[in-house]
């Protein structure tokens, strides 16, 4: 009896101290990713390098089989690994959307909680954000089977990264008409037209009198119709990369466009 009272307290010991190894390296990890995410943010690549960098990081640590980012307004699909489909993520994005526009109760921090878990709690899927507001992106985590992570520490990272990537977007992004900053835009040129023997050239866009829509409307109005016209150009130009240049001057970046005349009258009408 004193041999098995021995061997038993000697397994319990060794049992305590393996839970307290797993919850030490899963705390761990979950440190390391953020500190490594909070100062990728503050460095200063590109958005597109940042935001690849921050899903390569979540793979890394918190061993995920795939992840995606996408944001269709700004023309942003990232993924890593065995990720969502693109189906499925534009699925979950509309209904994201749905759930903020039905849901007056709807606010930023329940933002994890209010979204589809798959059944076997595999996936996570967390909107980002524009102003604190309606959801225009999501992030997706799949393939967390193999990971000791539980669902209250999953949805804490997923709203911390997604927080991040809305401060990269802010950063690289109009925060009134959501598009690509002037910096950004000019990086993205000059990397265009280096070595480049293609066509591209610039399109330069202004809204003539805009002081009078704000004297007489209110500066609300003028922002009003800066987003429309940003909203246009943005539809009309597609794939191209759009900027707003000042006040109210934007400029769109056509990469290996054949300036024809066809195509000069099309853009003309």
């Amino acid at each position: 009896n004193p041999v098995v009272r021995s061997l038993q307290r000697e397994l319990s010991l060794r049992f305590r101290l393996m839970v307290a190894y797993k919850k030490l390296n899963i705390r761990s990890a979950e440190e390391n990713l953020l500190h490594q995410v909070e100062k990728l943010v503050h460095s200063h690549r590109s958005s597109d390098d940042t935001l690849s960098h921050i899903l390569l990081l979540c793979r890394k640590f918190l061993e995920v089989r795939g992840i995606v980012l996408v944001v269709p307004d700004k023309h942003i699909h990232i993924s890593e690994g065995d990720a969502v489909q693109p189906t499925e993520a534009r699925k979950l994005l509309s209904g994201m959307i749905a759930t903020h526009r039905s849901d007056s109760g709807y606010h930023a921090i329940d933002a994890a909680d209010t979204v589809t878990n798959s059944k076997n709690k595999d996936l996570l899927a967390v909107p980002v954000r524009r102003n604190n507001s309606e959801p225009v992106g999501m992030l997706a985590l799949s393939g967390w089977n193999n990971t000791e992570f539980s669902m209250r520490r999953r949805r804490r990272i997923g709203r911390y990264v997604a927080a991040h990537i809305e401060d990269v977007l802010d950063r690289d992004y109009d925060s009134l008409t959501g598009l690509m900053s002037w910096s950004l835009f000019e990086r993205n040129l000059m990397a265009t037209c280096e070595g480049s023997d293609d066509e591209n050239f610039v399109l330069c866009f202004d809204i003539d009198r805009l002081h009078v829509i704000n004297e007489n409307l209110g500066p609300e109005k003028g922002d009003e119709m800066l987003a429309v016209f940003a909203g246009l150009l943005s539809e009309h130009f597609g794939k191209q990369i759009v900027t707003r240049i000042d006040s109210d001057g934007f400029a769109a970046l056509m990469a290996n466009t054949d300036r024809s005349e066809e195509h000069t009258s099309e853009l003309q009408s």
